[in-house]
């Protein structure tokens, strides 16, 4: 394992000093090269959490993972760029509920001068964004702020994303969000993060509980269970500089993002056969397999 490769492997050739522009863009460099992917639980070897496995999943053989690989390896690079790096777990939000907690874990990076930041290549907010409560934060396709869980310790955090109205290929609109008309250049509204609830989504319930990523490696065994969220469905991210792609349930698609409050679906896919699955994960979200996909059952 060495910084040199994992550089090499995320296209970034900027400044190492451990300050908040060059974590912003390390960040981001991260974002743009490694895709989330789920395809190893369906049909790969049984996922490891081993910092060594990873580095040679992620870097060598460029790879994606799921948020514990990409999440413990980018932990591990940023302490060794002399990052100060706190993780914390999160539960998603899905299907009408909460997940159970360390479900996820986030990294915050603690820079005494400036505050606490949070950072998440192992799922979608490109970060890195300030840790405080109802501030809002652009990260270039999505609106996000944090807010305190009503009547839980201080400790305990709704990190939500605003809603957006979606249009379909021909600009016509699918889903209307809320009506928005703040202005979008320059966004640093505060008043849009107090905006009533029913504007915003949950995404993750954050317990700032600091965690060592060890305490994470139990959770694989959950990640397999015929209930869990990433067991039943194809779960795949890959973010572009003005798009990102998804795919989650039967479903693939890429949205354009036209401002902070609308996207734009660009290409989409239904996904009912194993094969439609290798051909979107090979094609559009330029995965290697070396696995056959066993998602869909006989």
């Amino acid at each position: 394992m060495n910084v040199a490769d994992y550089l090499a492997r995320i296209n970034y050739a900027g400044q190492l000093e451990p300050t908040l522009e060059n974590l912003r863009k390390i960040t981001l460099a991260h974002k743009l090269a490694v895709p989330y992917t789920n395809m190893q639980i369906h049909g790969g070897p049984r996922i490891r959490l081993d910092l060594k496995k990873q580095f040679e999943n992620i870097v060598t053989n460029r790879g994606g993972g799921v948020c514990y690989e990409l999440n413990g390896l980018f932990v591990w690079l940023l302490r060794e760029l002399g990052y100060k790096v706190i993780c914390v777990e999160s539960a998603f939000f899905s299907d009408g509920k909460f997940t159970c907690q360390r479900h996820h874990f986030v990294i915050t990076v603690d820079f005494d001068d400036l505050g606490r930041y949070m950072v998440d290549p192992g799922w979608i907010m490109v970060g890195p964004m300030k840790f405080v409560t109802m501030v809002p934060y652009y990260d270039g396709h999505h609106v996000y702020r944090i807010r305190h869980v009503p009547d839980q310790a201080d400790n305990w955090y709704y990190f939500e994303k605003h809603k957006k109205t979606i249009l379909d290929r021909d600009g016509c609109i699918l889903k209307q969000g809320p009506s928005v008309t703040k202005p979008t250049s320059g966004f640093c509204d505060e008043e849009c993060a107090k905006e009533e609830s029913s504007h915003w989504q949950f995404e993750q319930r954050i317990n700032d509980t600091e965690h060592q990523f060890e305490d994470f490696v139990d959770m694989i065994d959950h990640l397999y269970e015929p209930d869990c969220i990433i067991t039943k469905n194809v779960a795949l991210v890959r973010m572009n500089e003005n798009s990102y792609s998804l795919a989650f349930g039967d479903t693939a698609y890429t949205k354009e993002v036209v401002d902070h409050f609308t996207d734009k679906i660009i290409k989409e896919d239904k996904l009912t056969t194993n094969a439609e699955v290798e051909y979107v994960v090979k094609n559009k979200f330029r995965i290697a397999l070396h696995h056959p996909v066993n998602f869909f059952k006989s």
